[in-house]
């Protein structure tokens, strides 16, 4: 049982800005008997990532091991940022691609 809103795989993804992200699909009903594959692009509150050493972070300074981030961030009260939702995406891997994308523009925007 997991409490993200989906039953598909969720990957989450160290970013060199400090932010942890996450992309998960999940389904949405296009009509009464139709339903479709869309992916949720967000970003995890409450959690950093050191992208120099790879050691997470909760709560701004507590080291935690990634065992422990698994079971931390698999709790109802887990808060996400969703920022964005894409539908014209058929893949994780295409999801990943976009992934990329979106961390290449921020990167721009961070050190700009």
């Amino acid at each position: 049982m997991t409490y993200f809103h989906t039953a598909l795989p969720v990957y989450f993804y160290g970013m060199p800005d400090g932010n942890i992200s996450l992309v998960y699909a999940r389904f949405y009903e296009i009509n009464f008997h139709n339903t479709g594959l869309e992916f949720v692009f967000a970003e995890l509150d409450g959690f950093s990532y050191d992208f120099e050493t790879g050691q997470i972070y909760s709560y701004g300074s507590i080291e935690i091991c990634l065992d422990d981030f698994k079971k931390m961030v698999d709790r109802p009260e887990t808060r996400i940022r969703i920022i964005k939702s894409l539908r014209n995406i058929d893949t994780y891997a295409e999801a990943q691609i976009h992934m990329n994308r979106m961390a290449g523009s921020r990167k721009e925007t961070v050190f700009a």
